[in-house]
C-alpha cells in the first residue's frame, strides 16, 4: 500500500496462534462474541478495561436511543437510495416517452401503441409531464413511481 500507513489484517481464526500474543488472540476471540465471561477470566487489563466500558454502553438509555437512531437513518437512507435508483432507471422511459409526445407530438395512446405500454401508463406520464414541465426525466419517475402506476 502506497499511502505510507502499515496495515495490519487480523484473523480471528487464524491458523498460528504461535504468531501473536495470547492478549490479541484473546481480545480477537472477545471482539468475536463479546463474551463476559471471557473477559472477567481473562488476565488482561486491557481487556476487562474495555468489556467494562462496552457493558456500559450497552446498558445506557442514551446509547441505545441514539444506536436505534442511528439505526433508523441507515434504514431511511437506504430506501431513499433504492427510490433514486428506481427513479433514474425509469428516466432513460420517460425521456423516450416524453420526446415521443412533445418532438414527435404523438398522442399518448399512439405513444402506448408505438412503445407497446400501458395507455394508461403512458397517459399519467404525459399528465405529469404537463404539470410539472420544468421537471427532469428523474423527478418524473420518482413521482409515477410514488403514485404507484407502474408499466
Amino acid at each position: 500500500m502506497e499511502d505510507g500507513a502499515i496495515k495490519i489484517f487480523l484473523n480471528s481464526h487464524g491458523k498460528n496462534p504461535e504468531e501473536v500474543s495470547p492478549e490479541l488472540t484473546e481480545f480477537l476471540k472477545y471482539m468475536e462474541s463479546t463474551d463476559a465471561a471471557l473477559a472477567e477470566n481473562s488476565a488482561n487489563e486491557k481487556l476487562k478495561k474495555i468489556h467494562k466500558h462496552v457493558s456500559q454502553i450497552k446498558a445506557s438509555e442514551e446509547m441505545g436511543v441514539k444506536y436505534m437512531q442511528k439505526w433508523e437513518e441507515k434504514v431511511h437512507d437506504r430506501e431513499e437510495g433504492r427510490a433514486e435508483g428506481k427513479a433514474e432507471g425509469r428516466a432513460s422511459e420517460i425521456y423516450i416517452i416524453r420526446n415521443q409526445i412533445e418532438q414527435v407530438q404523438r398522442t399518448p395512446e399512439e405513444t402506448a401503441e408505438l412503445l407497446v405500454l400501458e395507455p394508461e401508463y403512458i397517459k399519467k406520464v404525459a399528465e405529469l409531464l404537463e404539470e410539472h414541465p420544468e421537471e427532469t426525466d428523474v423527478q418524473i419517475a420518482a413521482r409515477i413511481l410514488k403514485a404507484g402506476v407502474c408499466e
